[in-house]
């Protein structure tokens, strides 16, 4: 998916698929999603995702604002994503509000897409 919307080359995107690379992506300032960092499989993306959070999330494990976890048809991985959450937040299930990614943002990430939201710190440059 990322080989067609042009985020990545070819050989790139076939490397990475076979070795199972998962790219982890954030809105910078101006609202364009850069990939800043890389995970090999689904689990480790989520682990990877999880730290992100905790190292951004406003008041850290005092946090107690609502999580939107919003994803792309991959249902098995949203509910990963969630057990993942509850580790660090026990109270998260009822503050976590799951909606679907949107056409627009499908058609350049594609299926399997987790995306997490929180209040946390200024964005980065």
């Amino acid at each position: 998916q990322f080989k067609r919307s042009g985020r990545v080359s070819g050989p790139v995107a076939l490397v990475g698929g076979l070795l199972g690379i998962c790219p982890l992506m954030h809105l910078n300032k101006e609202g364009r999603i850069i990939a800043y960092k890389k995970a090999r499989g689904k689990k480790a993306a989520i682990a990877t995702s999880v730290e992100e959070v905790m190292k951004h999330i406003k008041d850290k494990e005092k946090y107690d604002g609502k999580f939107y976890i919003a994803h792309s048809h991959c249902p098995d991985l949203l509910n990963e994503t969630i057990e993942a959450f509850e580790a660090y937040f026990p109270d998260a299930k009822e503050r976590i509000k799951v909606v679907e990614i949107g056409t627009i943002i499908a058609s350049h990430c594609g299926q399997g897409t987790i995306a997490i939201f929180f209040y946390g710190d200024e964005r980065e440059e």
